[in-house]
């Protein structure tokens, strides 16, 4: 059996497999390339921080001819920064991997005083108002799509703590406005455009 720690950097394949929580943790695998197996003995990672290292399997572990160990890692902070750590095996660095850092939301919808107010004129020539206090929200991203779907950009402006849609340029019919914090969704509500 060889040891994962005299493996040369090129003789271990990593690859990313899935995120399980809007980049929270990711969890990664440590394939096999040489024709025998290989021991793992431990992992680690430089900044313990801010990550977290977890195996999905006992170490050390024994990695088959053709098997594969996975592995998840954790951002701990909670602010929105994308930071970048090592993974290592013993002491041999073998794997970066960049993660941006989620932020935590503890405002709640119900909070929001207009949370159940429609926008407004709607429908709408000119300017209409989005009834969202986007002050509550962190991370907002706010779309605009068309009838057929396709997305409209650059119409949104924050307006003090609501929104405000500039209809002007816009063709008359139904546009859907749906507005994001952290991937969760805050509003969603159709517009309609009358000139």
């Amino acid at each position: 059996m060889k040891i994962l720690k005299c493996c040369c950097l090129l003789g271990v394949l990593f690859f990313a497999s899935a995120a399980l929580s809007q980049s929270a943790e990711k969890i990664y695998s440590i394939a096999n390339p040489y024709g025998s197996a290989m021991r793992i003995e431990s992992l680690s990672v430089d900044d313990s921080s801010d990550f977290a290292i977890e195996s999905l399997k006992p170490l050390p572990f024994d990695l088959g001819e053709s098997g594969r160990l996975d592995f998840k890692v954790s951002i701990i902070p909670h602010d929105g920064i994308m930071r970048t750590t090592q993974v290592r095996a013993g002491s041999t660095p073998l794997y970066t991997i960049t993660m941006s850092a989620p932020t935590t939301s503890t405002v709640k919808k119900s909070e929001d005083q207009y949370v159940n107010h429609p926008s407004y004129p709607n429908p709408v020539k000119d300017f209409c108002t989005i009834n969202t206090d986007i002050s509550l929200y962190p991370n907002v991203q706010i779309e605009v799509h068309n009838a057929v779907g396709a997305s409209v950009v650059g119409l949104v402006q924050p307006v003090g703590h609501s929104l405000s849609l500039d209809a002007r340029n816009l063709a008359s019919g139904r546009y859907h406005v749906s507005i994001t914090s952290n991937g969760s969704v805050v509003r969603n509500e159709e517009i309609i455009v009358k000139h």
